[in-house]
């Protein structure tokens, strides 16, 4: 059998661990399990293979985002070595703007009330939320590619 020969290679507890692990398992998991469940996948032959084509599938997609993130990373790094301050800056400035936001709107609002000061809450209207938002969240998460990168290559801070 080949899951026999599958549990010699790598051992029952390693298939276990891909299976437990988030990174690994996400939707074939969850899918498998759905599958064993309703009674459609009885073989444990065909739950292997079924397992190995939904990893690969997820696999394939994380690859996918990998890259997307990577051409998001080059640009912003391109952004930052030509042009003027402003093209270099504005991605920053979202993040200051987005903080003095919240800041005013969350911490200060709250003890100038108690205090009885007429500071006003800064409305923002979702649109722009989410512009500052998606902005904000595309360069943290490009940064932090960026950072694993280095440190991957070992080219940077551990």
């Amino acid at each position: 059998m080949k899951l026999k020969k599958l549990f010699k290679g790598i051992g029952a507890g390693a298939l276990m661990v891909a299976q437990a692990n988030p990174l690994t398992a996400g939707i074939a998991s969850q899918a498998v399990k759905a599958l064993k469940g309703a009674g459609l996948i009885a073989d444990p032959e065909a739950e292997l293979r079924m397992t190995e084509a939904l990893m690969g599938f997820e696999k394939e997609m994380a690859d996918k985002e990998t890259r997307v993130l990577e051409a998001v990373n080059k640009t912003i790094q391109t952004e930052m070595q030509f042009g003027n301050w402003w093209q270099r800056s504005w991605r920053p400035a979202c993040g200051w703007t987005l903080v003095t936001i919240i800041l005013n709107n969350f911490v200060l609002i709250p003890y100038a009330g108690a205090l009885g000061l007429p500071i006003e809450i800064i409305a923002i209207p979702d649109k722009v939320w989410q512009a500052l938002l998606a902005v904000n969240g595309v360069t943290a998460i490009s940064r932090g590619v960026e950072k694993w990168q280095r440190v991957k290559n070992g080219k940077g801070e551990k």
